[in-house]
């Protein structure tokens, strides 16, 4: 294996980088900010193309690579835009052989549970095959940070065993996934490290005292649902219980979803507009897109409480910062959430995929504005505690 210089040249992968956004991408952009502080030379490989804009929050030194677009991709013809895309990927694989030949350490941030199959959509990421083969052309070391939730699907397996046999280090992000990793590296005598390590919320930047906040006082409730538009998240979930609040009970109420819509998502995005309009809920639901990271907390403050009504997560990075933000949280009770959080304690919780009890839990919060606070403040206590970047990034750096 290479020697590690005091200087180390880092390659990360993430198969979407700036000026797209999410939660992986924020939790590379600190760790890239760390090492080159540290004095390291970073590049990020992105698969995703597009000319990322300067912004201020991407760090100075940063070298994001990107492979050059082929126009038959988006080729009107799905034979010729699937062939392009094939190609597409066996140019992406030669650009991550010759960038990681110059670095000292490759840091795979991997996609989480929509994307278990090896290469799917086709194009879109680098099958685990791959990367086995530049482990053996390329004998450096291999961080791979798993970005999902165990799941019973067989791929699910599939992938975590194929990660064992190349990678150095395995980086789970919950508790689940670590075990299930240490029982599978055991059972095939795997020399790879497993290690539990959550993502990091920036305390720094997602401080409430920073901010003007929204507090309870008159009759309007003000909800975010962060998350990209995405059948998962569940936001038609959120707009079924704020049907039965607005409409039914008449309850004063506005809804921001806050997220990105990608091309797969077109489809879902196009239902929930449908819905809208069907439950007459114009006025009180508005979607924005395009929000950078460092404009998060504007968004978190200005609102009364947060909602993500997920049907699988992996690590929701937006509770977190909720949560760091002293906002009251409503989350659906997914095996993940109840690793990290008491419910009563840190958050409101409700049985996955049922608007009837989101929409009790969210007209409680409407007429106990005092209990949500109390238990707002102490999630705020005990993310800052556990959660907070200067005690997670050093675990990992």
């Amino acid at each position: 294996m290479r020697p590690v210089s005091p200087s180390m040249y880092i390659l990360f992968y993430i198969t979407r980088f700036i000026p797209y956004f999410g939660g992986q991408i924020n939790h590379v952009l600190m760790l890239v900010r760390k090492l080159i502080k540290r004095g390291d030379k970073v590049m990020v490989f992105s698969q995703w193309k597009g000319k990322a804009p300067r912004m201020s929050y991407l760090p100075d030194g940063l070298k994001v690579i990107r492979g050059e677009l082929l126009p038959w991709i988006r080729s009107p013809h799905l034979p010729l835009r699937e062939i392009g895309k094939l190609t597409q990927l066996f140019l992406d694989y030669h650009m991550l052989l010759k960038y990681s030949r110059r670095s000292d350490l490759l840091h795979i941030h991997g996609p989480g549970p929509e994307a278990l199959l090896p290469c799917l959509p086709l194009g879109d990421y680098i099958p685990i095959s791959a990367w086995r083969y530049i482990k053996k052309r390329v004998p450096i070391p291999i961080i791979y940070t798993f970005h999902g939730y165990p799941s019973s699907h067989i791929l699910f397996r599939q992938r975590l065993l194929q990660i064992l046999k190349f990678a150095d280090c395995l980086i789970a992000i919950n508790q689940a996934t670590y075990l299930y990793a240490m029982r599978m590296a055991t059972e095939i005598g795997s020399r790879a490290e497993v290690a539990m390590i959550p993502n990091a919320v920036d305390t720094e930047l997602f401080d409430p005292d920073k901010f003007p906040e929204a507090n309870f006082e008159g009759d309007i409730l003000k909800i975010l649902c962060p998350a990209r538009v995405s059948y998962i998240k569940g936001q038609h979930i959120l707009l079924r219980a704020l049907n039965e609040l607005v409409n039914d009970k008449g309850l004063d109420i506005r809804c921001t979803f806050l997220g990105e819509v990608y091309s797969p998502e077109l489809y879902y995005f196009r239902s929930l507009q449908a819905l809208v309009d069907e439950y007459e809920l114009r006025k009180q639901v508005n979607f924005v897109k395009g929000v950078p990271h460092e404009k998060m907390p504007y968004y978190y403050a200005s609102h009364h409480l947060v909602v993500l009504p997920s049907l699988e997560e992996g690590f929701p990075i937006t509770v977190f910062e909720a949560m760091a933000m002293r906002k009251p949280v409503v989350c659906s009770r997914l095996p993940v959430f109840r690793e990290f959080f008491k419910e009563g304690k840190h958050c409101f919780m409700f049985s996955v995929g049922d608007p009837r009890e989101l929409a009790e839990r969210l007209e409680y919060i409407y007429y106990h504005p005092d209990r949500a606070e109390t238990i707002a403040q102490a999630a705020m206590e005990y993310v800052r505690r556990r959660f907070s970047t200067s005690k997670i990034i050093p675990k990992i750096i």
